[in-house]
């Protein structure tokens, strides 16, 4: 009979292949063999420098994970290790206890990962799907920086006689889908715990406050990369060049505010979450007195966030219309938590 120690499929707290190298021909070249084919880890792409590289050249890299990983081999381990009964349990107990000592059989579930309870939104960064790295933070950078990219090339490429009329749309909607991905990443960082797995009594703590140094970088991440708009800025002819989908799909021209207007609201509703808040509130309870001083707190997520969405207003300067409807929708979500606060919130928010 097999035997299984549980589902692992999304979390990934510490992993083999540093983000430091992520971008390195050598790594782009190398099999993801840290990756679990069970984990569901991004696709791996180069930058253009990278690819123009000649040792990146006279290899071929994967994409994706091609075989088994640690995680993979481990779990086939525990399942089907053929075992002495009389020494069962404890063989398995050491197998078990193998995360405890090596990063790349750290895991996490679905729930962790904010998968299957839209009540209680992740908490934990380093715990995601369709990410690379160790550092979710840093990887949510490479991302946008490649998407970038991404539309610097086919904004200067065109569309060459023969080619497929749709190739510019399908690459515009393709990284405006890997930009939609990322800010999750660091806005979990916010009001985040990082969850450590471990058995009673070695004196792990289950939960672990983000350093404030770190939310506060993820805080500046956001305004800079994705409440700022500048990273979604393409030129008029481009837009226009855009062929839609005659046989079968949107006859529209693409709509670029809608999908940002979409992204930042994302964004928005994880930041003004209720739980987000009370993470914030009771933060201080997981500090010792000497690190409380420090500690990041709700008023100043919060003063970050209007000083972010409303910054055009410090010097007068006009609004783009993209940043309009970020501030209408944050307009609205704070009217809507002073008027219509859920109960847990309200009764926190009194307490303070």
């Amino acid at each position: 009979m097999k035997r299984l120690p549980g589902r692992f499929r999304d979390g990934r707290a510490a992993d083999p292949n540093r983000l430091a190298v992520l971008v390195d021909a050598g790594f782009l070249l190398g099999d993801m063999a840290g990756y679990s084919t069970r984990l569901e880890a991004a696709f791996r792409m180069p930058f253009a420098a990278d690819r123009a590289n000649s040792f990146f050249e006279s290899a071929r890299a994967d994409a994706a994970p091609t075989t088994l990983g640690p995680e993979d081999h481990w779990a086939i381990e525990y399942a089907y290790e053929p075992l002495d009964p009389a020494r069962e349990a404890a063989e398995l107990q050491a197998i078990a206890e193998r995360s405890r000592s090596e990063p790349a059989l750290a895991f996490a579930d679905d729930l962790d990962a904010g998968i299957g309870n839209a009540a209680a939104p992740a908490l934990a960064p380093r715990v995601n799907r369709f990410d690379l790295g160790d550092d979710p933070l840093a990887y949510a950078t490479h991302r946008m920086a490649l998407t970038k990219e991404l539309w610097q090339r086919v904004q200067a490429r065109g569309v060459p006689p023969g080619d497929d009329a749709l190739r510019l749309r399908r690459s515009v909607l393709q990284g405006l889908r890997q930009a939609a991905r990322v800010p999750d990443f660091a806005a979990k960082y916010v009001g985040g715990m990082y969850i450590e797995r471990d058995i009673q009594g070695t004196g792990k703590q289950a939960f672990r406050p983000v350093d404030p140094a770190r939310q506060c970088q993820a805080m500046q991440w956001l305004a800079r990369e994705i409440l700022a708009v500048d990273s979604f800025r393409f030129r008029p002819e481009f837009l226009a060049s855009l062929t839609p989908e005659y046989v079968d799909g949107e006859r529209a021209p693409l709509s670029v505010p809608q999908i940002v207007a979409h992204l930042h609201g994302g964004v928005l509703d994880r930041l003004l979450d209720a739980g987000t808040a009370r993470r914030l509130l009771e933060l201080p309870l997981y500090l010792k007195p000497e690190e409380q001083r420090g500690a990041i707190t709700l008023a100043e997520v919060y003063g970050s966030l209007q000083g972010a969405v409303w910054s055009e207003l410090k010097g007068g300067r006009e609004i783009d219309p993209l940043r309009r409807t970020l501030q209408r929708e944050h307009l609205n979500r704070v009217q809507a938590m002073l008027t219509r606060p859920t109960p847990a919130l309200q009764a926190r928010m009194q307490r303070q």
